[in-house]
């Protein structure tokens, strides 16, 4: 998880927002920041922290990839509508995302996108 601030947030489990002692201070977003200019994806939803991703936290990190001149390696899936889960939708946008970078290939997998399961085998 990505958001900066956890204001609100409905969750028990929330990430640290901020990252500080007496030598540092950071965030979730810099953190991020530091796997460019790897692929990156960030799915976000407007039921928790992450509900500003796509506003926020989204084009800071997209800066830092433009820098490096990889800007089409960070995305941002924001399902607006949607709560805090790892359904169906948030799924379909990991795998489509792996299918890019990973240089895989889903097409010749019957039905929907594959589970976890299929994905991993080794």
């Amino acid at each position: 998880m990505c958001g900066k601030t956890l204001s609100n947030a409905k969750i028990n489990n929330a990430p640290k927002a901020i990252h500080k002692s007496e030598f540092h201070q950071t965030n979730n977003v810099e953190i991020a920041a530091l796997t460019a200019p790897r692929p990156l994806l960030l799915i976000s939803d407007g039921d928790d922290w992450t509900r500003n991703v796509d506003k926020v936290e989204f084009p800071y990190i997209q800066k830092v990839y433009e820098a490096y001149g990889k800007a089409e390696n960070v995305e941002n899936v924001h399902l607006a509508l949607e709560k805090h889960d790892y359904g169906y939708s948030k799924r379909k946008a990991a795998y489509l995302f792996f299918e890019k970078h990973l240089d895989l290939s889903f097409k010749n997998i019957p039905g929907k996108v594959p589970s976890m399961r299929v994905l991993l085998r080794f």
